[in-house]
């Protein structure tokens, strides 16, 4: 008996979920960010005979995915890993003392809806977790950029 290929659209989100960071700072699927890769990945990817999807066309709004943060502990490594580009980020160093779970979101780094509840507890005291309208203005950021993170790792 021949096996039964997946539908097309079963690929594609598979595809999309490997791929791209198409879930929200809170940890829940974001599903205008998931349609919006849908449609592009298949307008890449015309449809072919064995389903192969290659293309991984640039979506507005949605990062490529980097990492999936499921564990507490893989916190460390992905700070040591990312923390010198950040710095030398203004916008995503002022961001880093806002909102980390956003600028791990921005920069592809998918985290589930257990870690993210347990990070926002666990930095309640010393993240806002709220991002002002006017963060990103050069004055609030020269602000931020003489802050430095001492992670202690």
């Amino acid at each position: 008996m021949a096996k039964r290929r997946p539908p097309l659209s079963n690929a594609v989100d598979a595809f999309v979920r490997a791929h791209y960071c198409v879930w929200g700072p809170d940890g829940q699927e974001d599903v205008g960010r998931l349609e919006r890769t849908r449609a592009a990945v298949r307008a890449a990817n015309p449809k072919h005979p064995q389903r192969r999807l290659t293309a991984k066309p640039n979506v507005e709004g949605v990062p490529p995915l980097r990492a999936m943060l499921t564990e507490i502990e893989q916190v460390p490594k992905l700070v040591r890993r990312l923390l010198p580009k950040i710095e030398r980020n203004p916008r995503q160093h002022a961001l880093s003392f806002l909102d980390p779970l956003r600028l791990a979101n921005e920069l592809g780094i998918a985290v589930t809806p257990r870690i993210a509840r347990a990070l926002r507890w666990s930095w309640r005291a010393v993240v806002p977790f709220e991002v002002p309208t006017d963060f990103d203005t050069p004055e609030r950021l020269a602000a931020y950029s003489k802050l430095r993170w001492k992670p202690k790792l």
